[in-house]
């Protein structure tokens, strides 16, 4: 089994009828854990991202055109607080997908 029934994380939906690349697999982890995990993951030499820290109305380009108040934007700022980049690319073994897996599931579990 991977991630797929693992409590307090959401995995990337693909809509049906559609398919994804997988340049990044940015997984939401939930209740606030998102930081802690990072934190693990880096300890055990498990590299991660955060590609979206912040919403549009954060973004200097949009001042006075965007609501400057993140409240107005919940569900944007709740996902700038959930979202974490776990590792995908094509050099990553079996061996690599399980241990990042394990190491996921220990934190998690």
């Amino acid at each position: 089994m991977g991630l797929e029934d693992l409590e307090g994380i959401q995995l990337p939906v693909v809509p049906r009828h559609c398919t994804h690349v997988w340049h990044q697999y940015t997984i939401r982890v939930l209740d606030g854990q998102r930081d802690g995990l990072r934190e693990h993951l880096t300890a055990k030499k498990i590299g991660t991202g955060v590609y979206y820290p912040a919403g549009l109305y954060d973004n200097p380009v949009y001042k006075g055109r965007l609501s400057q108040n993140s409240k107005a934007f919940p569900e944007t700022g709740k996902a700038c607080e959930e979202v974490l980049s776990i590792p995908v690319h094509p050099l990553l073994s079996k061996a690599d997908i399980a241990r990042v897996i394990k190491t996921l599931k220990a934190f998690m579990e």
